[in-house]
């Protein structure tokens, strides 16, 4: 394991909204680092308002489709939500 590195138990019902199967996690400075089926992911806990969310998903998708395709992007859950609330 990394230095840095903590043991920290993955929030499998979390990782469920999304379609996704995780093979390994590593869990870094407040940060999950996925090896999924579809390639590596950095899920990570943030606090701002749901409208920001929003407005950051929807700037992301517009840029995604016309043609900005090397940039971080927030995915949507299985529901096609952009938002993945916990308790």
């Amino acid at each position: 394991m990394k230095r840095g590195a903590k043991v920290r138990t993955l929030n499998r019902e979390l990782v469920a909204q999304y379609d996704l199967t995780v093979k390994k996690y590593q869990y870094i400075r407040s940060n999950y680092y996925l090896e999924t089926n579809k390639g590596l992911f950095l899920l990570r806990r943030i606090d701002v308002p749901k409208e920001q969310i929003l407005f950051d998903f929807e700037v992301d998708t517009q840029l995604y489709a016309h043609g900005f395709e090397n940039m971080s992007r927030i995915v949507a859950t299985r529901k096609k939500n952009s938002l993945c609330p916990t308790r």
